[in-house]
């Protein structure tokens, strides 16, 4: 349905590209959600994939910073920061706004080709 969205929406591709975001869900099954709680059943992704896999599950919703901090286990909550900030500044995979943290494009394409989503 997205691709003929795509191809027969007479309108700019940045707002087709909204419409097919807006009816999209995205499955990871990697991820499992417990009355609000996403929980990454491999434990063995980096910080900075286990980020990644719960911003693209997220969506346009997107995930803060103390929500991050709940769902990401490390050893240390530092690893957090400097996880999100590369993947900002040096890969372009995130967004961030405030506290709020998003999947670009192009990180839902790495997460897509890059990380297995099934367990």
């Amino acid at each position: 349905m997205t691709e003929l969205i795509r191809l027969y929406y007479t309108f700019s591709l940045e707002e087709a590209q909204k419409l097919v975001d807006s009816i999209v869900e995205r499955k990871a099954p990697l991820i499992q959600e417990f009355s609000g709680y996403l929980e990454v059943l491999n434990p063995k992704l980096s910080v900075a994939n286990k980020i990644l896999v719960l911003l693209y599950y997220r969506g346009k919703e997107g995930a803060s910073n103390k929500e991050l901090r709940q769902w990401v286990k490390t050893k240390s909550t530092s690893h957090i920061p400097t996880a999100l900030n590369n993947l900002e500044h040096e890969k372009g995979y995130v967004h961030r706004d405030n506290s709020q943290s998003f999947i670009t494009r192009t990180g839902i394409r790495f997460v897509e080709n890059s990380i297995p989503l099934q367990i």
